[in-house]
């Protein structure tokens, strides 16, 4: 069982390092394949020359409001997310109604919009232009990825224990919106 979910099943798969880069994971950005109802893992990194930590409170409040609202309309169903200084983690399965493209340029254009004028920033970048989509192909790799993105905070000492990182659904005030039933068994 992994450190940070004590309280939480004991099927999280921490000795699996789902960074492992696996063979022909770079073809799913060749045309960027989604498919409703498939699990994905995106990491979307602030700009070069952006020197704003995304986790200072108005950035980190408008991607989780983007996030929730994915969530809410059933474009992206929550499984986990983290924000760090300077990268976003968020692991969902797509919904029924939206392309992996469409719920990534959606949360892009909104975090970005909120974060310049709330930051009142001069840029009108925040986000680089590629994100990282990872296709979740089994329970294993799921469990894996959820671990990696709940310790990230801590592996990169940022606290100590992943639920005392408060951008993250490890944090108690975030676990509930996590799909429970959406995970492998």
């Amino acid at each position: 069982m992994c450190a940070w979910a004590k309280a939480q099943t004991p099927r999280w798969a921490c000795e699996t390092n789902m960074m492992d880069d696996l063979p022909h994971s770079a073809s799913l950005r060749k045309g960027r394949w989604s498919e409703p109802g498939t699990g994905y893992l995106i990491t979307q990194c602030r700009a070069p020359g952006l020197s704003l930590p995304l986790t200072d409170l108005m950035p980190a409040q408008a991607i989780v409001q983007s996030i929730r609202w994915h969530q809410e309309h059933q474009h992206a169903h929550l499984l986990a997310f983290v924000i760090m200084p300077d990268h976003v983690h968020w692991a969902f399965m797509l919904g029924k109604t939206r392309w992996l493209d469409q719920v990534m340029k959606g949360f892009a254009s909104v975090t970005s919009r909120e974060i310049i004028h709330s930051c009142a920033l001069r840029t009108p970048v925040v986000w680089q232009q590629e994100y990282h989509d990872r296709w979740l192909r089994s329970g294993e790799m799921t469990w894996a990825t959820l671990d990696y993105i709940h310790l990230n905070p801590a592996r990169n000492s940022l606290c100590v224990a992943a639920e005392d990182w408060p951008w993250s659904t490890a944090a108690p005030r975030f676990r509930g919106w996590i799909e429970e039933d959406l995970l492998p068994v």
